[in-house]
């Protein structure tokens, strides 16, 4: 309860009583937050007999702005139940907007309280790529790994060229048939700038032999 309206009425004064009361439908047109202490004023048969003053019209077609502070000022006049009861309901027309607005508000407030909160579905751990495990799903060599590799990479290479490649040098001679003359030489000597020159050499010998062949 409001202390000060209580104070009012503990103190039976009627002049604070109406002044409080005066702007309480301003406050809360649907009066709910003071009815306590309407309650209270009227156990304690403090509310004046009525009179009718400018009168209280029950058309609701003139319940609008003007009617109502006219009303307000008649309280101030006659603090009356009939008149306090009047006003509450021509507070519910002239406030309509406003009560929709706060029954909205309080409809939310409800929904936002007693709705159950959103199931959260429960997430499977993801297994982190280990250690070997790249993110594209190939397994990544140690370091161990990556040298033995090439290291066998480099022995089997060492292997394949290790032994000197065979060149044919093929020679028709005449009056016999072809016949081919193979010679050897190291890879390096290939691989090298030697690689020309040697194959002059080979070419030269082929010539020679065929040359003897001939006169033989």
């Amino acid at each position: 309860m409001n202390n000060t309206i209580k104070k009012y009425a503990d103190e039976k004064d009627i002049e604070g009583l109406k002044f409080a009361f005066k702007d309480m439908l301003d406050v809360d047109p649907s009066f709910n937050k003071f009815l306590e202490e309407y309650n209270y004023v009227l156990k304690n048969g403090l509310f004046e007999s009525h009179r009718s003053l400018s009168g209280l019209n029950n058309d609701k077609s003139v319940w609008d702005k003007s009617y109502w502070i006219r009303i307000k000022r008649d309280l101030l006049e006659n603090f009356s139940k009939e008149r306090i009861d009047h006003m509450r309901e021509v507070a519910k027309v002239i406030y309509a907007d406003k009560l929709r607005r706060a029954k909205e508000s309080e409809q939310q407030e409800v929904k936002a309280t007693t709705s159950p909160a959103p199931k959260v579905e429960p997430t499977e751990a993801k297994e982190k790529p280990s250690a070997k495990t790249a993110s594209t799903g190939i397994p990544r060599e140690t370091k161990a790994e990556y040298e033995a590799r090439i290291a066998k990479e480099l022995e089997e290479e060492r292997k394949k060229y290790s032994a000197p490649p065979t060149y044919e040098h093929t020679v028709e001679v005449t009056g016999e048939k072809k016949k081919t003359i193979r010679s050897q030489t190291s890879r390096q000597a290939a691989s090298s700038g030697l690689a020309p020159m040697a194959i002059a050499i080979l070419a030269a010998l082929a010539v020679i032999l065929a040359i003897t062949l001939i006169f033989r």
